[in-house]
């Protein structure tokens, strides 16, 4: 409710809370009199008053603008505290950027047999999912499901191929504080193996998933 002088112009705005964009927007004007009086400050409004528009018509709702979302390029800081590593170009199943964790989380073992992983950029979500599904508690996805940082708790074991984007966009820069350690990714190789990567030289192998790596989250946004 806004003060134009004569009258007050009352605004509604319907908001997409996922997107932040404004899906449509009405004006109306209306005179000062005791409803909008009532409505402002609650003031009680004569018996039998009501607000009377200064226009028959109400506006027409004119097209929405959609705010500009922050965008971040790659070794910018994250929304979480991190190093963005990967832009999509675009946002699709809800996510553009991955972003890596300032520090590793605990070492741990990779886990049992799991179908369904795969390599691919984009796929360490639904493969650590998959694990953590398991009753093995111990595994390297459950160390990234409980990591916390920047208040944010939605990290996950990075693919095999999203891995090697950090080794090659971080680690190689310099960037990321990563040891020169062997870390897992969330990617099985087979039943007793799975892959991990070997950030003194980047090479990726596949061992056995009873081996105890370094583990570094990651979170889609």
């Amino acid at each position: 409710m806004t003060n134009m002088g004569s009258f007050y112009r009352f605004r509604v705005k319907v908001i997409n809370v996922e997107t932040a964009a404004i899906q449509t927007q009405v004006s109306l004007d209306l005179q000062n009199d005791a409803q909008v009086a009532f409505l402002l400050n609650g003031s009680p409004a004569a018996s039998g008053s009501a607000a009377t528009p200064a226009s028959s018509t109400p506006s027409v709702p004119q097209p929405a603008s959609t705010p500009t979302p922050t965008s971040y390029k790659v070794g910018d800081t994250g929304p979480a505290g991190g190093i963005v590593f990967y832009d999509k170009g675009y946002v699709s199943d809800g996510w553009q950027y991955l972003e890596a964790a300032s520090r590793d989380a605990p070492t741990a073992h990779w886990g049992p047999n799991v179908n369904g992983t795969r390599e691919g950029i984009g796929t360490g979500k639904q493969n650590t999912e998959l694990i953590v599904r398991t009753d093995d508690t111990g595994t390297a996805a459950h160390r990234c499901r409980e990591y916390q940082q920047g208040g944010y708790s939605d990290w996950f074991l990075p693919s095999k191929d999203e891995l090697n984007l950090m080794y090659q966009i971080l680690k190689q820069k310099g960037l990321g504080g990563f040891s020169n350690a062997q870390y897992w990714s969330s990617s099985q190789r087979n039943i007793n193996y799975a892959w991990d990567q070997i950030f003194s030289n980047g090479s990726q192998d596949w061992n056995s998933k009873n081996d105890t790596r370094s583990v570094r989250p990651i979170r889609a946004f």
